[in-house]
């Protein structure tokens, strides 16, 4: 398990959002969603850059596991934002954000594996397949593998995730700079900077 003891600029707010962030994992943990964190989080702990902002902690999701945190939102009375356009779901707790999205929508270029008995590094293997419903194309993640997601275990000084691997951030973040309009540019400096570890 890799340990960040550091923090980034702004830590007082980062301090908020670990906690808010553990709140939705425990959600998470007892209905049998398992997300694996990326961008800005997951950057800051293999580059520790602590002149760096963490605004929002993003996860990836298995597309049909969206329904069951909503339910598990809504019983709870904690609000959230989904779009079925961009298959991503924000959950706020004033002016703290968690985004889910889709490995299935967002990431379907790359290898997709999802972590599942807890263990350092652990790769599952899936491969994607779709299905046509009445409004939508849907996809999901299927047993017999055609590429690997590899895992890695952070504890952010407490906040203790799965996340993505450096060379699939590298990746993430590679592809984010060519087709996202989305700061582009940023995404392709954090790119640079991923190229250069080890």
């Amino acid at each position: 398990m890799k340990k960040i003891k550091i923090y980034p600029a702004n830590k007082k707010y980062f301090i908020k959002l670990k906690e808010f962030a553990k709140e939705i994992l425990e959600l998470c943990k007892k209905i049998g969603v398992k997300p694996i964190a990326y961008g800005s989080l997951v950057f800051f702990g293999y580059a520790k850059d602590k002149k760096i902002n963490i605004n929002d902690i993003d996860f990836l999701i298995l597309e049909n596991t969206f329904e069951k945190i909503i339910k598990a939102l809504k019983k709870r009375k904690i609000k959230y934002n989904y779009s079925e356009e961009w298959h991503t779901l924000q959950v706020f707790n004033k002016d703290l954000k968690i985004e889910f999205d889709s490995m299935d929508f967002w990431q379907k270029d790359l290898p997709h594996d999802v972590e599942v008995f807890g263990k350092p590094r652990t790769l599952v293997r899936g491969t994607l397949r779709a299905s046509q419903s009445p409004n939508k194309l849907r996809t999901k993640v299927r047993s017999k593998a055609q590429g690997l997601f590899d895992v890695e275990d952070f504890d952010f000084d407490g906040l203790i995730v799965k996340a993505v691997s450096l060379n699939s951030l590298r990746a993430i973040y590679k592809k984010a700079s060519e087709v996202s309009k989305d700061n582009p540019h940023g995404n392709f400096k954090k790119y640079e900077v991923l190229k250069m570890l080890k």
